[in-house]
């Protein structure tokens, strides 16, 4: 039986019922085990914890997760459980023993005293004996132990504790109840606040009127802090409460009370004089927390400003009193600088910030070699290669998520843990994502396995609502890399796998994120279904998620949900124009155009503006169908603009994808309108770009897209009759997919881009009268006999190799070489 444990405040022990919630048992888990957490993060020296265990089996399963959460953080939890009478005598003095690798580390004592076994009275009296010498000793008990002290007992004591426990006592009292449920696998805080890394943030829960939220007060660390602030001066108040505080109630969702007592601590953190590392600790550490609520709204001036005076606060500590401590926590203000430039698009700069931190924990963990600094340089490691991939730059990406995912191993082969195993899974997927950034399906394929396979090992051991879904994500990217190998039925296999999860996980708790997620999942099962030509359930899939972003936007209309509504009525609109009803296509795209301008309206980021862009070219596409060339020319004009500005401002390798790819729209429209020179001009503004990405990021992507470059190239040649310019273009992008296939093996984007060139080969040399026309085209048909097999769920080869074959028994039959032959 899995264990929950359900929060009780100071005053519920005292005598007062019990105050449910309403949340599930494994939702209080989770919230109360990160109470524990918390706690443990903020005090310092001696501090009580009171577990009122009604079930043995959960009371040992929180403590096996609480010892694997600190391992990493180097605090070897310290466990006393005496099983006879006799031995509850002996604790106290075995307690104040100096213990070398406990004492020295800070390390919590886990003292239990609920399995002792024998005669109730004698067990009930020893039990009560040394829980009041506990509570009596507490002076020498904090100089001699100077560490937390959790103690377990049975449930049945809560009024024997609540009468010896004297008014002025400081303690936290928590219950651990044997119900069924799920309890979150552990997440490492190190020091500092940096919490563990997660693609999925706890964000407030869906359908919950504003004063549900008055739940917070059942918080005990926002009791503890909101008491102590109406009965003591600012100058006897504990910063550690107030970050308790805070962080409890972010973790609950409750950000309106986590501003408020965030700016509280601010404030008494501002009025005193950080003389010691500890107040040098504390000022920072405020700013951060008042910058991650302004965050968490949106107002991304104001937590800049917070984040930064947080910098200049941790530089100054460095520059006064230089130590291990005060470089660590610089790395992390660098980490929430790059994070704001991240969210608000501004890559350049976010790689900065990143890499200053990179460089400090590097000379960290060169001094230390603490499981800690390495787990530190791993995050740091993972950051910057985020950061390398929306730059467009994934060969350092590549590396980055390499080094990151070698540190973790080492990890978990010498600490191997639930935590160390979730870190290394992560690690996994970043290195099949960037495998699959450089077009190198095996690789993305193996390293997406081994994540799905490590957090199946994390979910059997602990079925937590974060196992099921980070499982379902290792689903969904096994899904990915199926598709891109045009294996549709196995990418629709995995892709349901991962839509169970998420639908099981929205049913159980339903957030903000559990519906993203759950409406992506349908996004999946809706390109499948598109690309196998199955409509009607594409459709469905696609009108699943339009449901549930609808509902997201119409709560919380901000510009995230904006983005994600756009993104459904892109599908939509895209099946529609599919299908030939232009008129739905195009309604569904300007709904999306115009969410877009609103959401670019209200935070005008370099992320809304390349998505404003996108819908820009949808609409120049839905024209083209329409076959209104110039509006189409005109909307494809107004993204390369936005495009262009964007790459004036950044410069990045992803901003010369992006305008290459507007110049190449721009081109199309210009063929379609006859106006083959500006066709062209554009097309060679498009290779201009591409040649430079080919040899500044070199890759098997660059080298893909520098092909269809030259397929375009070559095309315009054509149509102009001028037929060397075309042939040149064609063989050198035959030149570049003959080469990359021998490099990286014969993959279907690239067997795919070789057939269509030898195609327009084939052309060429017919027009010309060569000879070499007709093995051209047998070439073609060779490579799409081999794509048809390779890929059967993909009707366009059969398309496309049934078109070959016809025309060369049209050329066959007009070869009068072999008639006479004949």
């Amino acid at each position: 039986m899995r264990g929950n444990l359900d929060r009780m405040s100071d005053d519920q022990v005292a005598g007062n019922a019990d105050s449910p919630d309403g949340r599930p048992p494994h939702l209080r888990a989770e919230r109360t085990l990160g109470e524990i957490k918390l706690f443990l993060d903020a005090v310092d020296g001696l501090a009580y914890v009171f577990l009122l265990s009604e079930s043995h089996t959960a009371a040992i399963e929180l403590r096996e997760r609480l010892r694997e959460s600190l391992a990493l953080r180097a605090k070897p939890l310290q466990v006393l459980a005496p099983s006879e009478p006799d031995d509850l005598a002996d604790q106290f003095d075995v307690m104040v023993r100096r213990e070398p690798g406990y004492s020295d580390s800070g390390s919590p004592i886990w003292l239990d005293l609920s399995a002792v076994v024998g005669d109730v009275a004698p067990v009930e009296e020893a039990r009560i004996g040394l829980l009041r010498r506990l509570v009596n000793e507490r002076e020498r008990l904090s100089r001699e132990v100077g560490r937390p002290l959790l103690v377990v007992l049975p449930g049945d004591l809560r009024n024997a504790l609540t009468e010896m426990i004297p008014l002025q006592f400081e303690y936290l009292v928590l219950r651990i109840v044997g119900e069924q449920g799920e309890m979150a696998a552990p997440d490492i805080q190190p020091n500092g606040g940096e919490v563990a890394e997660s693609p999925l943030p706890p964000l407030p829960v869906l359908d919950i009127e504003p004063e549900a939220q008055a739940v917070a007060h059942l918080l005990p660390s926002v009791d503890r802090w909101q008491e102590r602030r109406d009965s003591r001066p600012d100058d006897e108040l504990s910063i550690g409460d107030g970050f308790a505080a805070v962080d409890a109630a972010i973790a609950q969702g409750a950000y309106p009370l986590a501003q408020r007592i965030a700016d509280q601590v601010l404030a008494v953190a501002r009025g005193r004089e950080p003389n010691t590392e500890r107040g040098w600790h504390e000022l920072g550490g405020s700013y951060d927390r008042v910058g991650d609520i302004a965050m968490h709204f949106g107002n991304y001036e104001a937590a800049g400003e917070a984040y930064r005076e947080a910098l200049r606060v941790r530089q100054r500590w460095m520059r006064r009193m230089p130590g291990h401590d005060a470089s660590r926590e610089l790395s992390l203000s660098w980490n929430h600088i790059g994070d704001l430039a991240l969210e608000e698009g501004h890559l350049d700069e976010a790689d900065r910030a990143f890499r200053e931190a990179l460089a400090i924990r590097q000379d960290l963990d060169w001094e230390l070699h603490t499981p800690q600094t390495a787990r530190d340089l791993s995050v740091s490691f993972n950051r910057v290669g985020d950061t390398a991939r929306k730059l467009g730059n994934f060969d350092y990406a590549w590396r980055a998520y390499m080094d990151s995912l070698k540190l973790r191993h080492e990890l978990h082969e010498v600490h191997p843990s639930v935590a160390s195993a979730r870190d290394l899974a992560l690690s996994w997927e970043k290195v099949g994502d960037a495998a699959l950034d450089l077009g190198q399906l095996d690789k993305a394929a193996t390293a997406y396995r081994e994540c799905q396979w490590l957090r199946e090992q994390v979910f059997g051991a602990l079925p937590t609502l974060a196992g099921r879904r980070d499982l379902a994500l290792a689903w969904e990217k096994i899904g990915n890399v199926a598709r891109h190998a045009n294996r549709l039925e196995e990418a629709e296999t995995a892709y349901r796998e991962c839509l169970a999860r998420r639908k099981r996980l929205h049913e159980e708790a339903p957030c903000i994120e559990s519906a993203r997620d759950l409406a992506m999942a349908w996004d999946r099962i809706g390109n499948i279904a598109r690309m196998a030509r199955r409509m009607d359930a594409a459709e469905m899939a696609y009108r699943e998620s339009l449901h549930l972003r609808k509902k997201l936007h119409d709560e919380s209309p901000v510009p995230r949900s904006a983005q994600d509504l756009a993104v459904s009525w892109d599908k939509l609109g895209g099946l529609a124009r599919k299908a030939g009803d232009l008129a739905v296509a195009e309604k569904a795209f300007r709904s999306a155009l115009q969410l877009r301008m609103d959401a670019h309206a209200q935070s005008p980021t370099p992320e809304l503006a390349r998505a404003l862009a996108v819908s820009w070219e949808k609409i120049g596409d839905i024209e083209r169908s329409n076959q209104r060339n110039e509006q189409a020319g005109w909307a494809y004009r107004e993204s390369l603009a936005i495009r262009q500005q964007l790459h004036r401002n950044s410069g990045s390798l992803q901003t010369r994808r992006d305008l290459a790819s507007a110049w190449d729209k721009v081109g199309d429209a210009s063929r379609l309108s006859s106006r083959l020179s500006d066709a062209r001009h554009a097309y060679r503004e498009s290779l201009g770009l591409r040649r430079w990405l080919a040899r500044e990021a070199p890759g098997p992507i660059a080298q893909r897209h520098l092909a269809v470059s030259m397929e375009r190239i070559g095309d315009v040649a054509f149509e102009m009759m001028q037929d060397a310019e075309a042939e040149a273009a064609f063989q050198e992008g035959i030149d570049i997919l003959e080469k990359l296939a021998a490099e990286v093996g014969e993959s279907i984007e690239i067997l795919s881009g070789l057939s269509a060139l030898y195609e327009r080969m084939a052309h060429v040399a017919h027009r010309t009268g060569r000879k070499d026309s007709k093995a051209w085209l047998d070439g073609a048909e060779r490579i799409l006999e081999r794509l048809r097999q390779a890929a059967p769920d993909y009707p366009e080869f059969e398309k496309r190799l049934n078109a070959v074959r016809w025309l060369r028994e049209l050329r066959d039959s007009q070869d009068p070489d072999k008639g006479k032959k004949a």
